[in-house]
């Protein structure tokens, strides 16, 4: 009985170990960014990659992994953070409200800018924003369930198989016995 009672404690504590906040938020999470331009053909489109960031809360160089835009005139690649050309020097806004337009404000060591902002304007380019811009944009993400979400289901199974295991070589030993 005491086997039986440390196996069901056992596998209890692990699933609220493993089924905490920390291990369900998300690592990295990526947003894409459509804009319809007004001095390019079609749409310039975006994915910024974020880390450890959580919506609604405000975007810092902490959170940034990289970034990507591109229209049929211009093409921005921002990676890492630091002072070289395509780093970034920094980021600032929210994502708020997704999907629609969002306050994302990125800037580089060379001066390449990106900027959008809730009322839809956004542009890309140069410091001045001389380049893309348009009046509507959009923000939105993909709803991935995190695969840490998985691990509470996986310590339960192997909890489950176990028990089963425990009860069979127990029965299997009382038939013997008799």
């Amino acid at each position: 009985m005491f086997k039986l009672s440390f196996s069901i404690a056992a596998m209890i504590a692990a699933v609220l170990a493993f089924s905490s906040p920390c291990a369900a938020s998300v690592l990295v999470e990526d947003f894409y960014f459509t804009g319809a331009c007004q001095d390019c053909t079609g749409n310039g489109t975006g994915t910024l990659i974020l880390e450890y960031y959580t919506q609604g809360n405000d975007i810092s160089n902490d959170n940034f992994v990289s970034f990507s835009y591109s229209s049929n005139l211009l093409t921005l690649s921002f990676s890492g953070i630091g002072t070289g050309a395509s780093q970034l020097t920094s980021i600032t806004g929210d994502l708020t409200g997704l999907p629609g337009p969002a306050l994302v404000s990125m800037e580089t060591g060379s001066g390449a800018v990106f900027y959008s902002d809730p009322s839809g304007y956004w542009c890309a380019g140069t410091s001045a924003c001389g380049g893309d811009h348009g009046l509507t944009s959009q923000w939105s993400t993909t709803s991935a369930t995190p695969l840490p979400a998985a691990l509470p289901l996986f310590a339960g199974g192997l909890g489950a198989l176990g028990l089963l295991g425990w009860r069979r070589k127990r029965k299997n030993a009382a038939a013997v016995a008799a």
